[in-house]
């Protein structure tokens, strides 16, 4: 199978990565420009090296996080926010709603009483004035994001600052779009919050980029550079002219062709429809509902340092950009020594055309008028980036309009990745997570990206077991696995359930496929244990599922278990059943003991332990399976539960286990995360009818060995 991926921006590498990680390699990577990065590039003029405007890093996900910390190195530093709003003459903190001390006091007073009304009328009680909007004009569900502003933030703030600011950046009015964009955009604020930062200047830091992440070297081109070093297949100067959905043929604007199986595809959503051939008129009719702005990047290399701050906001429309943002802050390797950067970033659209031959001495003028540029200031350089499609506009026609694209793209094997080829406000982050996801997308349709079993026979036994940064023990203890389980002589396969991974555990998985037929890996994209189980579980083929962990496992457990599953439903491996013997130490068997109380207590279990190895029929089993809601390590609770509210007929075998390597993760602080997830447990299994869990003394005959972990 052959895997294409238009675009070598962070989605389309970030695809090809996580591609390779699970050892496929029959992909192909095509760029247009002469190098990979796509807007994440950055270009060095005389010693300045510019990014195609501010490219921060804002986490939110740990795995993308440990993925770019372990790519980059050294190479990268955490910073603390600096941000900045500039309006009525003055300098004021980021956001604006929580930091009005500064403004002149008549806007200060204007933003409180608006915020005051607005949430007075929100809670529905009458203001005392009778000519302020009444709550009815306030519709719960916001229709446009004025609303939301009007609703939340009041007449003020959206006056001085919010309806303003964002009518320069995206260049239609707010209510011409709708909230679907905000998420963590758009920084919340309380009374509290209001007037604290109203009396006094204070320097809290609130928003989804309070820190954020910047290379020491080399500008933002650094990480996709780190991406692409290890990859194999990318083809540059590549540019994609039509796209043959019937052959699924790629041809190129040199003439060259390729035939693809899937395609995964970052080029900006309206430019990849009109690729395809042939286009449904529907489709075409659709594209044209998708808007979006532009933006002139203005970089200027200027011969001192003309500020402490990392970026300015400018809401008035006296001033042609509507934020500014310094480089050298971010990191002192972006510009010769005693010089600093700038750059401007200026918003155009058809909704609000640019002259651009002016509006770049306009803009120089106007660093004047902010404060930031002197007379006597010298520009050494000037290096300007048109992005032609910078921002996705959310109107009343976006949702509707990309979700039926994006339906018809997927039903013909295309995937849309990126914050253009997906078409969304979303950061760098957003890209790379989406293409570690589209691998586990395209991986769910067409199981030919796995190393597949090479026995055309179905197998008894599938023994999944799931596996996250093991590398110190993966190999042995598959290899163990296997020589064990062979002497059972039962056809069985392994599936090793990798999710998320920062070691070479997925690296050792697929060697181990392929060295050994019976073992498949599976993949989950980021740390999820119950989710990499429950993959498992669904894409075993096995008649009876085995479930072990890496190091609590024993061959002797398939044996007794083929035996019991020809009379139960299920078989549980329990460490207080009676006749175990748990030699773990003490705080491991207090832990075990405290939890099945409170399963016993808040959910009426009648069994002894839910955590550990288990087996049971695959035919039975996979509804419940495909019902559970939790994941994590709760997972396995609630399939037991589950299991024993859905009547299956189980059994307890008591178990001999004693700790060889102390746990990997901390225990103590899992509790709050697992009280969380016991409280979801709890929600989605609470209106389930419960039946008895049936405890079986093992018969002495069949119990020859003990499980060990």
């Amino acid at each position: 199978m052959t895997i294409a991926i238009l675009g070598g921006g962070l989605g389309g590498l970030s695809t090809a990565w996580h591609l390779e990680k699970i050892g496929f390699f029959n992909y192909h990577l095509f760029e247009k420009e002469s190098r990979v990065g796509g807007l994440a590039r950055s270009e060095n003029v005389d010693g300045f090296i510019f990014d195609f405007t501010g490219h921060l890093l804002h986490f939110k996900n740990q795995y993308v996080k440990d993925l770019i910390l372990r790519l980059l190195g050294e190479n990268i530093k955490c910073i603390e926010r600096n941000s900045w709003i500039f309006s009525k003459n003055v300098h004021t903190r980021y956001p604006f709603q929580n930091n009005l001390f500064g403004l002149p006091n008549d806007v200060i007073k204007e933003c409180i009483m608006g915020f005051v009304e607005a949430n007075y009328r929100k809670n529905g009680n009458d203001p005392a004035d009778k000519d302020l909007v009444r709550p009815e004009d306030f519709p719960e569900e916001y229709k446009t994001f004025e609303d939301w502003i009007y609703t939340n933030l009041g007449t003020g703030i959206a006056k001085h600052f919010m309806i303003p600011y964002n009518a320069k950046l995206w260049t239609v009015h707010p209510r011409e779009l709708t909230c679907e964009w905000m998420g963590r955009f758009v920084p919340p604020t309380s009374l509290e919050q209001l007037l604290e930062g109203a009396l006094c200047d204070q320097s809290k830091k609130v928003g989804y980029n309070a820190n954020f992440y910047y290379p020491l070297h080399g500008g933002i081109e650094s990480l996709p550079k780190a991406f692409a070093s290890s990859l194999s297949n990318i083809h540059i100067n590549q540019e994609a002219r039509e796209i043959d959905i019937t052959e699924k043929k790629i041809t190129f604007k040199d003439g060259e062709q390729i035939y693809y199986h899937m395609l995964a595809s970052s080029i900006p959503l309206p430019q990849l429809v009109h690729l395809i051939k042939p286009l449904p008129n529907e489709i075409k009719v659709l594209s044209r509902n998708l808007r979006y702005n532009s933006v002139l990047n203005i970089n200027l290399g200027i011969n001192r340092n003309v500020s402490d701050k990392h970026w300015i906001y400018f809401p008035e429309e006296d001033i042609s950009f509507y934020r500014v943002g310094f480089p050298g802050n971010f990191s002192p390797f972006v510009a010769p020594e005693g010089a600093s950067s700038l750059y401007i970033e200026i918003a155009y659209s058809n909704d609000k055309p640019l002259d651009k031959k002016k509006v770049v001495e306009k803009a120089k003028e106007d660093l004047k008028k902010a404060h930031i540029l002197k007379d006597s200031d010298q520009i050494m350089v000037e290096k300007c980036f048109d992005i032609g499609c910078a921002y996705v506009i959310y109107d009343k026609n976006y949702r509707d309009s990309v979700a039926r694209i994006k339906n018809f793209l997927n039903e013909n094997d295309i995937y849309p990745i990126g914050r253009y080829g997906a078409w969304e406000y979303s950061g760098m982050e957003d890209a790379i997570l989406q293409g570690s996801k589209v691998v586990d997308e395209i991986i769910r349709a067409n199981k030919e990206v796995y190393l597949p079993r090479r026995s055309a026979q179905v197998p008894l036994i599938s023994i999944v077991i799931p596996v996250y940064n093991e590398e110190k023990i993966l190999e042995s203890s598959v290899k163990e696995i296997i020589r064990e389980t062979d002497k059972l002589q039962t056809d069985y396969e392994i599936l090793l359930c990798e999710n998320g991974s920062t070691d070479r555990t997925t690296e050792i998985a697929h060697q181990l496929s392929t060295m050994h037929p019976q073992v498949r890996v599976i993949h989950y994209p980021e740390p999820n244990y119950g989710k990499a189980l429950e993959r498992g579980i669904i894409e075993a083929i096995g008649q009876y599922i085995v479930c072990f962990e890496i190091d609590f496992w024993d061959a002797a457990f398939i044996e007794i278990s083929k035996v019991l599953l020809r009379k139960y439903d299920a078989v549980i491996g329990s460490k207080r059943a009676k006749g175990a013997r748990d030699k773990r130490p003490l705080i491991r068997r207090m832990i075990t003991l405290s939890f099945n109380l409170f399963l016993r207590f808040i959910f009426g279990f009648q069994g002894t332990d839910t955590h550990g190895v288990k087996a049971f029929r695959r035919d039975m089993a996979l509804d419940v399976v495909k019902d559970c809601k939790t994941g994590k390590d709760i997972f396995a609770t609630e399939l037991i539960l589950r299991m024993e509210r859905s009547g299956f007929y189980m059994c307890e075998l008591p178990l001999e286990i004693e700790e060889k390597r102390p746990p990997s993760i901390n225990l103590i602080k899992r509790v709050p995360s697992t009280i969380k997830n016991l409280i979801t447990l709890w929600k989605a299994t609470r209106n389930l009818k419960r039946s008895d869990i049936k405890n079986l003394e093992p018969d002495p005959k069949i119990m020859t060995e003990t499980l060990v972990k």
